[in-house]
């Protein structure tokens, strides 16, 4: 009897210690923290770890029958959690985080230039366009970031795509007196051919 009581409640631990936090879950408090660490606090708080450790002491003699559910609990307290890291001393640990975060930062910073390079660029970019009108002047056209960042690229940019043209030049009005004299006469000539 005293047996089953026993497995009964090793089995509650290793349901406690199975109960994984939910991948979209904010805890808003304390209280409502669902996490792995808050499960080995409260174990800790609670004189678990002590239990656990009793029944392991006695496992051959006393307890025969509660090695899975022990060997089950620890298993999920302990799954995915670096077990070199549960034995460092403090500088090592440190030293250790450190590193890690030195290559996690490398890692995105690569990343992150990987995805300038290759990144969308053209719909992030659409619509850029300003116009500068002038007093005396037409009106000028600026596509891209680098028109809007500052002025001096702005002024860059309308320069590269300013083009030199070839002033036109007035045509000259024909006097009125020239045109009567070729008119009359491919006048002339085209009455002549008719009759």
């Amino acid at each position: 009897m005293e047996d089953n009581i026993i497995k009964v409640v090793l089995y509650l631990f290793r349901n406690i210690a199975m109960i994984d936090e939910p991948a979209d879950f904010v805890p808003d408090d304390y209280q409502s923290d669902i996490s792995r660490s808050s499960t080995i606090d409260a174990f800790h708080y609670q004189d678990i770890f002590s239990l656990i450790l009793t029944i392991c002491s006695g496992m051959g003699e006393d307890f025969k029958t509660h090695d899975v559910e022990i060997l089950e609990t620890v298993f999920y307290l302990v799954k995915g959690i670096d077990v070199e890291r549960l034995f460092m001393e403090t500088d090592e640990l440190i030293s250790a985080s450190t590193s890690e975060l030195k290559s996690l930062m490398s890692k995105e910073r690569s990343m992150l230039a990987s995805y300038k390079r290759s990144g969308p660029s053209r719909h992030n970019r659409f619509g850029t366009m300003m116009w500068m009108k002038q007093e005396d002047g037409p009106r000028r056209t600026a596509f891209g970031q680098r028109a809007i960042k500052s002025e001096q690229q702005a002024l860059a940019t309308l320069d590269k795509k300013k083009t030199w043209k070839r002033p036109s030049r007035p045509k000259k009005k024909q006097d009125d007196k020239e045109t009567p004299a070729v008119s009359s006469a491919f006048t002339s000539r085209l009455i002549e051919a008719r009759s």
